[in-house]
């Protein structure tokens, strides 16, 4: 009979864990493509409506449906995912994946949502993996992966497609980590594999550049060696991966980051941090948008209270390293997969305190910090028929909950509409959620309606952003006197947004006033030179005036930071047909062709 083997266990009990390694083959096959099968059925069950779902409203169509460098696999449009921003992240294997995605159902996608939700088990396979190695305890480590598989606060990560590179990134990560694991087990195989994963992880999303710091905590921790100067050398590739990785990243977020200072940005880490764990053990009110509208203070106890408590922990953790270095692991791996994500919290004038998939990775620290306490409490428990029966009820029904909880914010994102009403329902002080709202009753033609909604969220916040939307709906229905009024009121409260100085041009130039236009759109320029569309406008007005050197080198500049511009391209063979250049205008028409 299989007694498992004896271990200390943390708080100096003993336990009896049964080794997989002690089971006969055929029951150990059993036993995993069992786990394997019910955990595919339960991820279908919870977010397998994604198939049938649209593209996303949010990224989506910027990153697939208008991105020609994923239509199909070709030496250009492989050199455009690797040099190349999303326009922020630096993900070309991400965008290799949709290419492969392109080549299976072309625009359709159902492939998409496939591969998410294929990766999603993989990477729930590999958490049990490692669920194992850290704990020893084959049920804890399969019960860890199932509630991974299926917890709510992934589903933003697995249903929407742009979340892509969250799940390939994580696949890549955990590899890299189980192999530099398999490699300080036998100090054969393995490592050359971690750096290559570590390497292909940080070409799906920089987030992942961390993973030497996790390295090096679990040879402090787990491994319990020493910290000396050879644990530091060995890691010296992931170390440059990583920091290379990481310069990349800066490079290309520096441009849409709003500012913010260290204090603040401490403040919001500690608010985000227990938002997280708060989410991922109550997965209620789910959102897209968490967007914080008040001001980031000190002696707020919203902020105060949690930064002091986070830092407690970290301290708690470091102590602890030697006395409960499983405790020590599990709190610090969350903290630091967990701190990339505390440097982007302010877009532009929205400040946001959390976003889902940011806890994809983190989530398994505290995971694991479950399973220590699971395995803490079988220590202290006979394993008779009945407790065994409870603990298997017990995981039965939270597996379920959170199968139920998923499925149903799973059909959150059936359509634009149901996101943002939600989004709004969840939170109806969002400013994000209520311009997205509006946004689409504007586009659908309802205009009273996307009025109505703006004016109501004057009641809860005072943003630029709420009257820059009205301004727009205001233009459309022909009111321009009122735009422009709402639009200089925008551009006053955020005098860094080149938005309302571009919507001040479009309504001068609707009016004729051709010379007031210009300036603005080079106002706008002035405040952002990635400003696409306004590039193009400036050129278009240019090209009128017959300054064509003029207007090529605003339409260069638009096709320089998007090369899938339909109007920058549709702009740029035209002003290359009327020179007499039908050859190297057919280019930029065809690519516009193939946009429209």
């Amino acid at each position: 009979m299989n007694k498992g083997v004896c271990k200390r266990g943390i708080f100096g009990f003993r336990v009896v864990s049964p080794s997989m390694r002690h089971l006969p083959l055929s029951s150990k096959n059993t036993l995993l493509a069992g786990f394997g099968g019910l955990m595919v059925v339960l991820v279908f069950i919870a977010f397998g409506r994604s198939i049938v779902q649209d593209f996303s409203p949010i990224d989506d169509h910027f990153l697939i449906i208008n991105n020609l460098a994923i239509r199909g696999i070709t030496i250009e449009n492989l050199r455009t995912i690797f040099t190349t921003f999303d326009p922020e992240l630096y993900i070309p294997l991400t965008f290799l994946s949709f290419q492969i995605n392109y080549l299976v159902s072309g625009l359709h996608p159902w492939s998409y949502h496939l591969a998410n939700l294929l990766l999603h088990m993989i990477n729930a396979g590999l958490v049990a993996a490692l669920m194992w190695k850290l704990t020893r305890h084959r049920w804890i480590a399969l019960l860890c992966a199932l509630v991974f598989a299926v917890h709510t606060l992934h589903t933003e990560a697995v249903v929407w497609v742009a979340g892509r590179k969250d799940l390939l990134s994580t696949f890549f990560f955990l590899l890299s980590l189980l192999s530099y694991m398999m490699w300080k087990e036998n100090k054969k195989t393995g490592y050359m594999l971690s750096i290559l994963c570590l390497l292909l992880g940080v070409l799906s999303k920089v987030s992942v550049a961390v993973l030497p710091a996790i390295l090096l905590l679990w040879d402090l921790t787990y491994s319990k060696k020493p910290l000396h100067f050879k644990l530091i050398t060995e890691k010296i590739p992931h170390i440059l991966i990583g920091a290379g990785a990481l310069a990349v990243a800066i490079f290309g977020k520096e441009r849409v980051l709003g500012s913010a200072t260290i204090l603040e940005t401490i403040l919001m880490a500690g608010r985000s941090t227990f938002f997280y764990v708060g989410k991922f053990f109550l997965p209620l009110k789910l959102s897209p948008y968490y967007d914080f509208g008040g001001t980031i203070a000190i002696g707020d106890p919203a902020f105060l209270f949690p930064i002091l408590i986070m830092i407690m922990l970290m301290i708690i953790s470091v102590l602890w390293m030697k006395k409960r270095p499983e405790l020590s692991f599990a709190a610090l791996f969350f903290l630091i997969t967990l701190a990339p994500n505390f440097f982007n919290f302010r877009k532009g004038a929205l400040s946001f305190i959390a976003v889902d998939r940011y806890a994809y990775i983190p989530s398994i620290g505290l995971l694991l910090g479950l399973a220590l306490l699971l395995g803490w409490g079988v220590s202290k428990i006979t394993f008779t028929t009945h407790r065994k029966l409870i603990a298997a009820s017990c995981s039965t029904v939270l597996v379920t909950t959170l199968v139920l909880l998923s499925r149903a914010q799973a059909a959150v994102w059936d359509s634009p509409h149901t996101l943002f009403t939600h989004a709004l329902r969840v939170n109806p002080a969002s400013i994000p959620a209520r311009v997205d709202l509006a946004t689409l009753k504007r586009k659908s033609g309802n205009l009273q309606e996307a009025f109505d909604l703006l004016k109501a969220g004057l009641n809860y916040s005072d943003h630029p952003l709420l009257y820059r939307s009205a301004g727009l709906i205001l233009a459309l229905d022909g009111r321009i006197d009122d735009a422009r009024e709402q639009f200089e009121k925008s551009a006053s409260m955020d005098p860094a947004n080149p938005e309302p100085i571009f919507d001040l041009g479009s309504l001068a130039e609707k009016l004729g006033n051709e010379d007031e236009a210009m300036a603005k759109y080079r106002q706008a320029i002035g405040l952002d030179d990635s400003y696409v569309i306004a590039h193009v406008k400036l050129g278009l007005l240019l090209a009128k005036r017959d300054q064509h050197a003029e207007a090529l080198q605003e339409f260069k500049k638009a096709l320089k930071w998007n090369t899938n511009s339909l109007e920058a391209n549709a702009a740029m063979g035209e002003l290359l047909m009327k020179e007499g250049k039908p050859e190297e205008a057919k280019v930029f028409l065809d690519r516009a062709k193939r946009l429209r």
